[in-house]
């Protein structure tokens, strides 16, 4: 998703060295501009929200890009573009609202020391194979020393 976003904003209208580029490049630009923020739009559907918390903070990061590209086509009067974006903005919201209401909850989980995310994974859950959700949300220095409180999902 990082590397969409970062697409979509490092697409910039490039001096050219012919009028003829030059209305090339203005004409192409837009479209690498939409095609990276639709790529991004499309990639919700199959990333895997690991809390609650990333389902609330994933349509804004959305939206935003989006946003920018329906003001962009608004601007240029692309009226067909203005609107396919804007129904596509209301369906990724609809969806990630969907998967986030079945994502768990937060909660802080405090232990008395530094202990192994894979015995966490344990105590926490009985289930190692969410020791990955748990680095992720945990963030440690190293994973044989998880911090001594975090925010992790609870369900």
């Amino acid at each position: 998703m990082q590397s969409l976003l970062a697409l979509q904003n490092s697409i910039a209208t490039q001096a050219r060295a012919t009028a003829a580029l030059a209305a090339a490049n203005t004409l192409t630009t837009p479209l690498y501009r939409r095609n990276a923020v639709i790529a991004l739009a499309r990639s919700t559907a199959s990333y895997a929200l690991t809390s609650y918390d990333d389902a609330q903070n994933l349509p804004a990061t959305v939206c935003d890009a989006l946003d920018t590209e329906i003001v962009n086509a608004g601007d240029a009067g692309d009226d067909a573009t203005y609107n396919a974006l804007h129904a596509l903005e209301v369906a990724v919201v609809q969806d990630i609202t969907a998967c986030g209401a079945t994502a768990a909850a937060m909660q802080t989980v405090n232990t008395p020391g530094p202990m192994p995310l894979i015995v966490l994974a344990q105590r926490l859950y009985q289930d190692v194979s969410r020791y990955d959700t748990l680095l992720q949300q945990a963030a440690p220095v190293h994973p044989a020393f998880a911090p001594v409180s975090f925010r992790a999902s609870v369900g």
